[in-house]
């Protein structure tokens, strides 16, 4: 036989009602675990990986550079190409936000936990 044992933090009256806390857990470790999740659980998280591309002026001008390469090498491409490679917009906050990551000791993928 499998049996649980609680033991209480006071004394009961008998029919008081007991509440057991199940710690802090997300959403996610409740529902996987015990079969149940909170509308309101503080804590609850959702983990989110925001990757920043470096489209400087530079990175553009040399993705720019591939593109103009492969298609000269594809003679089934329209004449049109230059419209379309001039589509590919540089970042203007690209160098601010390359800068902040370097002097947060980080890559160009960050981690941000919500």
């Amino acid at each position: 036989e499998e049996e649980v044992i609680l033991y209480a933090d006071r004394g009961y009256r008998k029919m008081e009602q007991i509440y057991i806390s199940y710690g802090p857990k997300s959403n996610a470790d409740l529902l996987l675990l015990y079969g149940f999740a909170l509308e309101r659980n503080p804590f609850n998280s959702v983990d989110v990986t925001v990757s920043i591309a470096p489209r400087t002026e530079e990175a553009v001008n040399d993705i720019k550079s591939q593109i103009r390469a492969l298609w000269e090498a594809d003679d089934t491409k329209e004449n049109d190409k230059d419209a379309e490679i001039d589509d590919i917009e540089a970042d203007p906050l690209a160098g601010e936000k390359i800068a902040f990551l370097e002097r947060s000791g980080r890559s160009s993928t960050v981690d941000f936990p919500c």
